[in-house]
């Protein structure tokens, strides 16, 4: 398989048309559905997995990377035209997804700092 190439103006309008359908895994309101995966139940998605084709996904999945890898993991099937852009919304992302009310609720809005990333 070719390594695919994701520009960073796909990457943060498939990210931002995530954000808009709710599902970014920092958006769901359970602790399960806010692990880090490329695509997870009810087509969930971390940032980067939602630039990522069904096929270079097939691909990831087989090589057991759909969970928790970082760009660098992942370079032999993906790259990003702005791999240290990718990996920043990462892991923005990923912060958020780890934050928790003083209840226990998931933080479920968007910090200013990702939306920035994404040009909202």
């Amino acid at each position: 398989m070719a390594v695919h190439t994701i520009s960073t103006k796909n990457l943060k309008a498939l990210c931002r048309k995530a954000y808009r359908e709710g599902r970014l895994t920092a958006q769901q309101s359970t602790r399960s559905a806010r692990k880090c995966v490329y695509k997870g139940e009810n087509n969930t998605t971390c940032a980067i997995g939602a630039a990522l084709s069904p096929t270079v996904l097939r691909k990831l999945c087989e090589l057991n990377l759909n969970e928790g890898f970082s760009t660098r993991s992942i370079r032999h099937v993906v790259r990003f035209e702005d791999a240290d852009f990718a990996q920043h919304l990462q892991a923005e992302h990923d912060q958020w997804a780890g934050k928790y009310h003083d209840n226990g609720a998931p933080v479920v809005t968007a910090p200013r700092s990702f939306l920035k990333l994404l040009g909202l």
